[in-house]
């Protein structure tokens, strides 16, 4: 298998979510927006293209600070992948947590640093660009409760805020709250290059249907979102792909688009264009008809080839994907006995489509998977030698995740995938949004945020409830920043 079998999994997920989303939709209002002729030409303040979190958040801001604003999303439907979330974000210094609740940047600083001090590549996160966007997620977070969004505010590894209504919700919400304040919303536009004049953005040239459309602006924002169904650009920068099933939980509309235009003008763009890590996952139509879910961080994982790979129990699920993708196996399975009869009756639904596979021995089992036996009764010998140590010698999972497996009886393995939210990369901007050219000066009138400028905020490993944050709170620096340099 390949990553591309697993891109088209992903896709009949995504159509479907992207379906209900314009399902809920009011359809005057639906019909209002998509049914927009503009002229060949238009002029406002401010065009922002992209409609999802960083894109919408832009529009409001500017709009809030007195811009006309344009919006162009290339999608029939707002929401981009931030519509596909479950919308959580980490939130710093936000008076709607109690006083049980530690939100203090300093706190949350220590926890992100926590997981980032464990890449390898110590090149990001910019720290200080990471503690300056965190410290602005409290008004971020006050801005869209007064534009009359609704949250709820729990505490799990960070202080989190979760919109109401997830990410369908709270997207379709911002886009109403757009339209009423008079946003101009024009879908299935594609924005597909940037107006230059002088070495300064003047503007977008969109696709609406066959027509092509002049968009000036003194203001342009670039929210397109990443490059996670770019395969050929994702393919460069991570080679390992090429060989790997993916499944892919980013907006379809994630083609790279906004890293076209802005190669096209000669932007500086981060190094290193990555995953953006959800996890791991089994056959999603298989785990929506059985009743238990088995877990994987205290069984053996290990690779097509019998061989263990990773800590299956590391600091955050994000960290495992790293690892299956550094890794770069063909395929990916986890290890169960017989023992748990109520798990039995979900791992015998899933033999039929091929998402579990039974042996009654180990060697049988490897015969199945078209794996070598002997390489694979090495790998659970020596797991079943670790768990009797109570010590994980080879990758360091903590003692009371190290179970040892039943000696007889069968064995059950699922196939598990790396999971993908997106992309890390992007444009260089600075700490407002502005956009850098190759000799790090600002290209006038230009600003990215969300996935377009993502790279600067974290390692190695994604962690989750930070992406939300850190686009939604750039996109509104970047639409005040806009608003406030025209008057």
């Amino acid at each position: 298998m390949n990553w591309k079998k697993g891109w088209v999994i992903a896709a009949a997920v995504l159509l479907v979510t992207a379906s209900a989303c314009t399902a809920q939709m009011k359809p005057e209002a639906e019909k209002e927006v998509s049914s927009a002729q503009p002229a060949s030409v238009l002029e406002c303040d401010a065009v922002v293209a992209g409609g999802g979190i960083s894109g919408l958040m832009a529009a409001l801001s500017a709009e809030e600070a007195g811009a006309q604003v344009i919006l162009v999303e290339k999608q029939g439907v707002l929401g981009g992948s931030a519509a596909l979330s479950s919308a959580f974000m980490t939130t710093v210094d936000n008076e709607n947590f109690g006083p049980d609740i530690d939100d203090s940047l300093e706190t949350t600083m220590n926890y992100l640093m926590s997981i980032h001090n464990q890449s390898e590549d110590k090149t990001f996160p910019d720290q200080t660009q990471l503690e300056m966007i965190m410290s602005q997620t409290g008004t971020t977070v006050d801005f869209m409760l007064n534009l009359g969004m609704r949250a709820e505010f729990t505490a799990k590894s960070t202080a989190t805020t979760a919109w109401e209504g997830k990410g369908a919700g709270m997207t379709q919400k911002l886009g109403e709250i757009a339209e009423s304040k008079g946003i101009q919303i024009l879908l299935e536009s594609p924005a597909v290059e940037i107006l230059m004049e002088n070495g300064a953005a003047v503007g977008l040239k969109v696709k609406q249907n066959e027509t092509e459309i002049q968009i000036k602006a003194r203001k342009v924002i670039v929210t397109t979102g990443g490059a996670a169904w770019d395969e050929a650009r994702l393919e460069a920068a991570m080679p390992t792909l090429a060989n790997m099933t993916i499944i892919q939980q980013s907006a379809v509309g994630n083609t790279g688009d906004g890293f076209k235009m802005m190669e096209q003008i000669g932007a500086q763009f981060y190094e290193g264009l990555k995953i953006m890590e959800g996890g791991l996952d089994a056959d999603p139509v298989w785990k929506k008809t059985i009743e238990k879910r088995p877990g994987t961080a205290d069984k053996l994982g290990f690779n097509a080839e019998g061989l263990r790979f990773a800590n299956e129990s590391p600091a955050s699920s994000q960290m495992l994907t790293y690892a299956m993708i550094q890794d770069g196996s063909s395929a990916f399975y986890w290890l169960y006995d017989t023992t748990d009869e109520e798990l039995n009756v979900s791992l015998e639904a899933g033999l039929e489509s091929g998402a579990v596979v039974y042996g009654d021995t180990i060697e049988a089992l490897a015969e199945t998977l078209r794996i070598d036996p002997a390489a694979l009764r090495d790998t659970f010998d020596r797991y079943q030698s670790l768990c009797q140590k109570q010590k994980d010698e080879d990758f360091g999972k903590s003692s009371e995740k190290m179970m040892a497996y039943a000696e007889d009886g069968g064995y059950y393995a699922v196939a598990y995938y790396p999971v993908s939210w997106g992309t890390l990369g992007g444009v260089v901007t600075d700490e407002k949004g502005h956009v850098l050219d190759e000799t790090n000066t600002v290209i006038p009138n230009l600003f990215a945020a969300g996935e377009m400028s993502n790279r600067k905020f974290f390692s190695d490993y994604y962690i989750g409830g930070n992406s939300l944050t850190t686009s939604a709170t750039l996109g509104r620096l970047a639409g005040e920043t806009a608003a406030a340099e025209l008057r």
